[in-house]
């Protein structure tokens, strides 16, 4: 069932960040499908897997989400894919995945950009 709290986030978000919306809500049958996780926040409807339009800065992409509240954002700079949810547990975690593969906090990132 999706979350009307996640989806007004969303929309805001997608009103700044120009991105198309490549999975949302799953139920359990196509959350194997796709190898995602048992404890998935796309099982709870407050979870989206979004590809970036070509031209968009990511770290003004991030920024907005985190100014938004998304609990997790991961960004995979090898294909675009932004995910952002709000996971029932409430953890809260910003992670990007470099070229080859490492993962970084999203702090630690940018202070590599610098």
């Amino acid at each position: 069932m999706l979350n009307l709290d996640f989806c007004k986030k969303l929309n805001d978000f997608l009103g700044i960040v120009p991105a198309s919306i490549s999975s949302f809500y799953r139920t359990v049958e196509r959350n194997q499908a796709v190898g995602g996780s048992s404890n998935s926040a796309h099982l709870h409807g407050v979870a989206a897997d979004l590809i970036l339009d070509t031209g968009v800065n990511i770290e003004s992409a991030i920024w907005h989400a985190k100014d938004l509240k998304f609990h997790g954002i991961e960004y995979d700079s090898r294909n675009r894919h932004l995910h952002l949810d709000d996971h029932p547990s409430g953890r809260i975690w910003h992670v990007i995945i470099k070229p080859d593969g490492m993962q970084l906090s999203i702090d630690r990132w940018k202070s590599e950009q610098v």
